[in-house]
């Protein structure tokens, strides 16, 4: 665990090596937030590991984590927000990119997330549609 923890610790963790080995990375990640808790970096790229492994659940918990500790890192709501995303949290979602954006403008993802998360809100399924193919029986339902 030492060895691992020295290994995030020394340059930390690139996206690559996450990439090519996000198990791998989410274990080394792991170990050294058992030594440094409030590094806010380690939990932004565990939370990448674990989007990368489709546990998207502990990635948005690790992306808040962050959060806790760097109120207004963009990267820290990109990743909760992908995470809510694929949870199909759409609104959630919405919002995280709607303030990592404000935090980070330059960042084209978060327009890109933006609107697949406004195109999901909209999209079949949605109220919106439900009104158009059964208006009745909404109607009815907000009667009742």
């Amino acid at each position: 665990a030492a060895a691992a923890a020295a290994a995030a610790s020394s340059a930390g963790l690139s996206e690559t090596d996450i990439e090519r080995e996000p198990a791998a990375a989410a274990q080394t990640l792991t170990a050294a937030l058992e030594h440094r808790p409030d590094h806010a970096e380690y939990y932004r790229q565990r939370a990448y590991a674990y989007i990368l492994l489709r546990n998207y659940h502990d990635a948005v918990a690790d992306a808040k984590k962050a959060l806790a500790l760097e109120p207004n890192n963009a990267v820290a709501f990109l990743r909760q927000g992908i995470g809510e995303y694929y949870m199909r949290n759409y609104d959630s979602a919405l919002k995280s990119f709607t303030e990592g954006e404000t935090q980070d403008g330059a960042d084209s993802a978060f327009p890109t997330w933006i609107k697949r998360c406004e195109e999901a809100l909209r999209g079949p399924g949605s109220q919106e549609e439900m009104v158009r193919f059964f208006p009745n029986r909404l109607i009815c339902r907000l009667i009742d």
